[in-house]
């Protein structure tokens, strides 16, 4: 069953990653230069052989015609996925609840004229990780207690009916806002479990599907001889 999930997680990654690396901006300026780069490098070929005589391909304004009919629509469809892009933002509400409770709200708001298909997840700073993934010496453990630190840490984004955030993908029309709230006092509970002392800081991230990224900054936490505090930023 370990090395099953395990095996499962591998597969989830890549696949995110190449959805990821399609979706990207570099990756579509890529295919868009490629694909002028080849209209030119054939077009010119075409324009030498037929001044050569070696072959006859019909009238040369047909050709330049067809060819800039074609670069034409790229173009606009390139202009046009450019002009209607997201822009997404991170704000931190005031704070309903007393210290004890530590749950924060975010609003999270598309900005950009484009629709939005975003991830929300929460991440620990490296130092803590690191910490809490040396009481694993064997790979195969320390991956388990990676996925365990993983799902705990989103398990603590709920909406506003108290009900988990999926990690999967949410759509933000332009102009259109979610609001999670986070409950820093789950998490803490549960590390204050797994480690016996530390300290670090938790983020909220948001990722579009062009792997565009926007953080904020939750709180840093201490778990310091059992006596857990979390100081705001």
């Amino acid at each position: 069953m370990i090395f099953g999930g395990i095996a499962l997680k591998s597969i989830y990654s890549y696949t995110k990653k190449i959805k990821i690396l399609v979706a990207s901006r570099p990756f579509i300026i890529f295919i868009f230069g490629f694909i002028c780069g080849f209209i030119v490098t054939v077009g010119g070929s075409l324009l030498i052989l037929t001044k050569l005589r070696i072959i006859g391909l019909g009238d040369l304004g047909e050709w330049i015609g067809a060819l800039a009919t074609v670069f034409a629509v790229i173009v606009s469809l390139y202009l046009a996925r450019s002009a209607n892009k997201p822009k997404l933002s991170i704000e931190r509400l005031p704070c309903k609840s007393g210290p004890s409770h530590r749950k924060y709200d975010f609003e999270i708001v598309n900005c950009g004229t484009g629709s939005a298909n975003i991830r929300i997840s929460l991440t620990i700073d490296d130092d803590f990780l690191n910490l809490y993934l040396l009481q694993f010496p064997e790979r195969v453990v320390r991956e388990v207690g990676r996925l365990n630190l993983f799902q705990v840490l989103n398990s603590a984004i709920i909406d506003n009916s108290g009900a988990e955030i999926s990690y999967d993908r949410h759509f933000i029309s332009p102009k259109e806002n979610i609001i999670v709230t986070v409950d820093v006092k789950k998490i803490v509970n549960w590390l204050k479990s797994q480690v016996e002392s530390g300290k670090g800081n938790l983020e909220i991230v948001v990722q579009d599907v062009d792997g565009i990224e926007k953080k904020e900054q939750i709180c840093d936490f201490s778990l310091e001889n059992k006596e857990s505090y979390v100081k705001v930023h």
